[in-house]
């Protein structure tokens, strides 16, 4: 989806603050992207990601952008709109807060390398 090609998009917004994230020691890049620092997620890359799934959720939903930013971001306010939502849209909204603020910093810790020191390290797939 959108936010998966947000990660991996060259020359974007992301991964331009993965790339300073690394040379921060709060990220890395290879063999795919990890977090190190969970509080640098919550500070710096949640709200350019929360950009990414407002564009996504924009014509789903008839909330203003700006509110959206606001409930998906690091300060998480709920709008009126937000409140007037049918099930549905609020049903997806939320799902992507969660998405945001819990599913994606826990998987963007997790590192997928298994290792069998049968090639050394300078030999990365």
């Amino acid at each position: 989806g959108t936010l998966v090609d947000a990660l991996h998009a060259t020359g974007g917004a992301i991964e331009a603050l993965l790339r300073q994230g690394e040379k921060e020691h709060r990220s890395l890049l290879r063999p795919h992207p990890i977090v190190l620092d969970r509080a640098w997620y919550f500070e710096t890359l949640l709200p350019a990601l929360a950009k990414e799934v407002v564009r996504f959720l924009q014509p789903r939903t008839p909330v203003p952008a700006d509110e959206l930013l606001q409930f998906l971001g690091p300060s998480r306010k709920c709008g009126a709109t937000l409140r007037r939502l049918p099930d549905t849209e609020t049903k997806l909204v939320t799902l992507s807060r969660q998405l945001l603020h819990s599913i994606l910093p826990h998987m963007l810790t997790l590192q997928h390398r298994v290792r069998y020191g049968l090639l050394p390290d300078d030999l990365e797939p």
